[in-house]
């Protein structure tokens, strides 16, 4: 009988560690889940992270509010967002990544809120959301970490005839941005040079 009364004990003692076994299994899987879904921007853009130095591939384009602006591979225009023809500048401050620029000339409003839906689904619900449907979609996101600030913005070109770098530069209706950069960076960069 103590022979019996000790198997079953074993029986139950394997039981309770294989419950607990899985029990961290869960465990595991639940936050590393939610790790690779955490809401809003990512530290970086691509293949670059906030910090690193220009990549041997890029071409210095203008120094701009104190920092060095570069495009990938001499290339302006990417696809980014599903759509084409993004137009990226990578910011450099003291030769740190700093800031990534995507730019879209856009016909329509359906497009410009195509992103905006695109955005809300890979960053998750904005901290900050002003809309004027047909005019204007301004966006911003912040990263779990509070390092990586983001913000989108489409808008509505005033006047067809209007002269000015970006309007010379888009022969469209709408123009859509998003700036995504490392908060202490931009502004860092920004006090330094007086801005």
């Amino acid at each position: 009988m103590n022979k019996l009364f000790y198997f079953g004990c074993a029986g139950e003692y394997r039981r309770y560690e294989m419950r607990i076994i899985v029990v961290v299994i869960l465990i595991n899987l639940l936050c590393c889940n939610a790790m690779a879904a955490s809401p809003g921007p990512k530290d970086g853009f691509r293949d670059i992270y906030w910090g690193d130095a220009p990549l041997p591939d890029m071409l210095h384009l203008k120094k701009e509010h104190g920092m060095d602006v570069y495009s990938k591979s001499g290339q302006l225009r990417d696809r980014v967002a599903s759509i084409d023809n993004g137009m990226i500048t990578y910011h450099f401050y003291n030769k740190k990544f700093c800031r990534v620029e995507i730019m879209w000339p856009l016909l329509e409003y359906s497009e410009a809120n195509a992103i905006h839906e695109i955005l809300k689904k890979e960053w998750g619900k904005p901290e900050y959301n002003v809309t004027y449907p047909g005019k204007l979609i301004h966006l911003e996101w912040m990263s779990e970490n509070g390092r990586t600030r983001s913000s989108y913005a489409a808008m509505k070109k005033v006047d067809k005839k209007e002269k000015n770098p970006i309007s010379e530069l888009f022969d469209k209706n709408w123009l859509a941005s998003i700036f995504i950069d490392d908060k202490a960076c931009v502004e860092k960069a920004i006090s330094d040079n007086g801005l």
